[in-house]
């Protein structure tokens, strides 16, 4: 595997900790309204979460705070998109990876372990 150079690893650091690009993401986006006929039930979070997001971040998916299918798929994207940005970080090494991860500016979507 090629070294990952300096800049590609702080790159990743604080990709994988911002939320600024998810909030331009969801800007105006009319699925992302609440639906008053929406609800969370274990029937939807079968299909839409288990086997496709670890257990450790299933708390990120409170029926409380998903109102819509959209909302639901947009977390189950956000928690996708991270994953992969944290697996490509670790790529670099885990010892780089951990310490870039933490030397960038935190986030919320951390699984509590």
């Amino acid at each position: 595997m090629e070294e990952a150079s300096i800049a590609d690893v702080a790159t990743e650091a604080i990709n994988l900790n911002q939320i600024g690009p998810m909030l331009l993401r969801q800007a105006n986006r009319a699925d992302l309204e609440d639906d008053p006929d929406f609800y969370l039930n274990k029937d939807v979070f079968k299909q839409e979460i288990q086997g496709q997001i670890p257990e450790d971040f299933w708390d990120e998916f409170d029926p409380l705070e998903i109102r819509s299918m959209g909302q639901l798929q947009q977390k189950r994207q956000e928690i996708l998109d991270f994953m992969e940005r944290q697996n490509k970080l670790m790529s670099m090494g885990t010892v780089t990876g951990i310490t870039a991860s933490v030397a960038a500016p935190s986030s919320t979507l951390l699984p509590l372990a």
